[in-house]
């Protein structure tokens, strides 16, 4: 394999930065224990906002001294170390507020990629049935919002929530240096508070809307993407187009009405943020003017005034941000609450097989109606030994495999390895050794030899390529232009022949080595060539794993050690083969020196 170019080119392919011994399958187990929540606010954070703010007091308290003593006083040597210490303040403050944006922004870095791994794990973690309950779109909405939430923690938003606190400090101030004007701010505090909550409880309900028309949107246009082949054969792109253009009609009016919403928003901000200043001027100049307060006073109450609104100000400038967050938060915790599968052995560590599965008294009721219903079902395949159910009328087949491999948890009964409950060795576990090969095609975007390795390498892509010679794939592969180099992406398998893509499934099922195979149909769209081909390479691997094969094909029916019926949700159970000479069984070693003679 090492002089094969479409080996050498197929291996390329894969990522630089993988090891080529590492799992894939069986990453660490991350920590989702406060995800949802958000970083922690490190205490440097905490003291530099409270240093922000005190020295952020440094120019209303220059002010009223100048005002007050400097200037009829003529303090010129005074007004000098003021202006200098209030440079030196400003600075400061400065370099404290970029401090302390690079400290929430890696804060959130580190919680973006903490929280993508431990939600990827939680969706890889669920059982694929409540996967693939629902569009592949509010998924991606759900892994997006983590972003969102990134966002927030790292950016101004957060800090000014840490700024909030403060506005009590500088409206105290208020009240020490001007008395009764500090009725002021607190009522156009209160008054702009009032209107914020109601602003933001409509702008969150469209926001909301929004949000789950976008999910429907998206949800559309992939379906759309994934079934081109299909728009076009069925000339159906002007009805995809029409019902498109509803989805945007609709969405521009949202996108309209938010915008308005926000706009509002900043406008009702600015109008507040300016009637603050003018109301304190106004009634400060009265109580000048009748001697109650210092000009000096009234500049500083004035600059504190305008201090204490700035936070309320800018965060209904980013209320459209915060309800975002919530909706974020939502999604998140609408993932987390997804059931997870049940955990691996204690050990951690899957302990080989020696394929006997054993099925006593299973039943399984399908959920809202989908699936068929299967009644106290008894299967006995023992180990190397080849099984098959006959399907007769067609139903069952997916349930039956998924109960075996753990997708699906019976509601009575028990699955057996090996004399060991199912659940006691763990889906981890079963998975690592038991391979189904269902008629449906699953292409991954990678090259054909990536497709059956699993992007896996070193001793995977030589089993990879014999087993590829033994069961006739090799032949087809070598008519391509790029060999096995040749790119899979989604939606090749609606152009690919339908036998090469079920020889491709196989291979991939042997050359993770399974100790359980299970078949679905394996034979079904083969020629008559790679039909045998295949026959000899499963009758050559039956001394080293059991094979459940779900089919009518009478080759294996015959080559078959035990035969079952599978009907209107039962297992009935046919023959049992008898005792007789066979020809000897061919291992893949073996039948790749057969197959090169």
């Amino acid at each position: 394999p090492d002089d094969d170019p479409d080996h050498m080119e197929a291996d390329e392919a894969l990522p630089s930065d993988l090891d080529p011994e590492e799992e894939l399958h069986d990453p660490e187990e991350p920590d989702r224990s406060d995800i949802i929540d958000p970083p922690t606010v490190s205490l440097s954070v905490i003291v530099g906002s409270v240093l922000i703010n005190l020295l952020a007091l440094a120019t209303p308290l220059v002010i009223l001294q100048v005002y007050d003593r400097i200037i009829p006083n003529e303090a010129l040597h005074t007004f000098t170390l003021l202006i200098f210490g209030l440079l030196g303040a400003l600075i400061l403050e400065s370099i404290m507020r970029t401090a302390r944006s690079w400290l929430t922004g890696w804060s959130a870095a580190k919680y973006e990629v903490k929280a993508a791994e431990s939600h990827m794990r939680k969706i890889l973690d669920s059982p694929s049935s409540i996967v693939q309950s629902e569009r592949s779109s509010i998924h991606v909405h759900r892994l997006n919002a983590i972003d969102t939430l990134r966002q927030f923690y790292g950016g101004q938003s957060r800090l000014l929530l840490i700024d909030l606190p403060f506005v009590l400090m500088f409206v105290g101030l208020i009240a020490i240096i001007a008395g009764p004007l500090l009725f002021i701010p607190v009522f156009l505090i209160g008054a702009f508070g009032a209107l914020t909550i109601r602003h933001g409880a409509a702008l969150r309900d469209l926001l909301v809307k929004r949000n789950a028309h976008d999910i429907e949107r998206h949800g559309f246009v992939l379906d759309a993407l994934s079934s081109m082949c299909g728009v076009k054969s069925n000339v159906s792109e002007g009805l995809f187009q029409r019902t498109h253009d509803k989805f945007c009609k609709r969405g521009s009016d949202l996108n309209y009405n938010t915008v308005v919403l926000s706009a509002e928003a900043h406008s009702l901000s600015s109008v507040f943020s300016n009637a603050a200043i003018v109301v304190m001027v106004s009634f400060g100049a009265f109580h000048v003017l009748n001697g109650q307060l210092s000009i000096g006073a009234l500049a500083a109450v004035t600059l504190l005034t305008g201090r204490s609104m700035q936070p309320l100000v800018r965060a209904l400038g980013l209320w459209s941000q915060i309800q975002n967050l919530q909706i974020a938060r939502t999604q998140l915790a609408e993932l987390m609450e997804m059931n997870e599968e049940e955990a691996e052995s204690e050990s951690g560590v899957a302990a080989p097989l020696r394929g006997e599965v054993i099925v006593r008294g299973v039943s399984h009721r399908p959920e809202h109606g989908f699936g068929q219903q299967l009644d106290l079902i008894n299967l006995t395949a023992r180990a190397n030994k080849l099984t098959v159910i006959r399907p007769v009328d067609g139903g069952g087949v997916r349930e039956l495999c998924d109960l075996i491999c753990g997708d699906l948890k019976p509601v009575e009964g028990q699955v057996e390895f090996d004399g060991r409950l199912a659940s006691d060795l763990g889906v981890t576990a079963i998975r690592q050794q038991v391979a189904c090969v269902s008629e449906q095609a699953v292409l991954f975007d990678g090259t054909l030899l990536q497709n059956i390795t699993m992007f896996r390498r070193g001793k995977a892509l030589d089993d990879a390529l014999e087993v590829a010679q033994l069961i006739g794939l090799e032949d087809q592969v070598n008519l391509m232009p790029e060999g096995y180099g040749t790119r899979m992406i989604k939606g090749s398998s609606t152009f690919l022949p339908s036998g090469l893509l079920q020889q491709l499934m196989l291979a991939r099922a042997l050359a993770r080595k399974p100790k359980v195979l299970i078949l679905i149909n394996p034979l079904q769209r083969l020629d008559r060539v790679t039909e045998q081909a295949v026959l000899e390479a499963l009758r050559g691997e039956l001394s080293n794993l059991t094979i459940i094969a779900f089919t009518h094909h009478p080759g294996l029916v015959q080559m078959a050690d035990h035969v079952y019926e599978l009907t209107g949700g039962k297992l009935r159970a046919g023959r049992e083969k008898p005792v007789r000479s066979s020809p000897p069984r061919i291992k893949l070693g073996a039948m790749k020196k057969v197959a090169n003679d």
